[in-house]
């Protein structure tokens, strides 16, 4: 089943769709890249060339993206060849390419108006300053702290010896 007739139509999914690229991201570069480099950020497309062989070239993955996807915002964060690759893409095939693009602007702009972000561009300006002053970071600190709890000690487990190897996980 295409995934955009069962989203779009079968479950009738109206808002927006975006992807998360810290995600998609580890999927990809876990094998293929250093997990911190700046091309990391568009995974979720550049994965059909890279990982999963679907698409020819990294061009070819945006082209198939915008062709069989309804996704409407890619969480890029600092990389531009997505956008550099869908503006290519335009000039080459114009009208399949500019129909798709409008449609997720359509999505996008009306969740924007119901957010009402066109009247208030920055919710909660007003109180930026406080996120991660010195007393928040106390609050939390304190929050976390008082948040741990160790059930039982079995063996003496704790303390935890230099020497040892822990995994975690979550």
């Amino acid at each position: 089943m295409e995934p955009v007739k069962l989203l779009r139509h079968d479950v009738a999914f109206k808002g927006m769709l975006v992807t998360n690229f810290d995600i998609l991201f580890a999927l990809i570069h876990t094998l293929t890249l250093d997990l911190y480099s700046d091309d990391a950020d568009w995974a979720v497309i550049n994965d059909l060339h890279n990982f999963h062989h679907v698409a020819a070239s990294d061009r070819d993955a945006v082209r198939q993206t915008l062709s069989h996807t309804s996704i409407d915002m890619i969480m890029v964060a600092s990389d531009t060849l997505f956008i550099n690759h869908t503006l290519a893409l335009l000039k080459e095939e114009n009208q399949l390419h500019a129909d798709r693009l409008r449609e997720s602007v359509r999505r996008i702009t009306a969740l924007k108006l119901r957010l009402n972000l066109y009247e208030v561009p920055v919710p909660g300006k007003d109180v930026v300053d406080l996120v991660g002053d010195a007393a928040s970071q106390r609050l939390a600190y304190k929050l976390a702290s008082e948040s741990i709890v160790l059930l039982q000690n079995v063996n003496s487990t704790l303390p935890i010896a230099v020497s040892s190897r822990i995994f975690l996980t979550g």
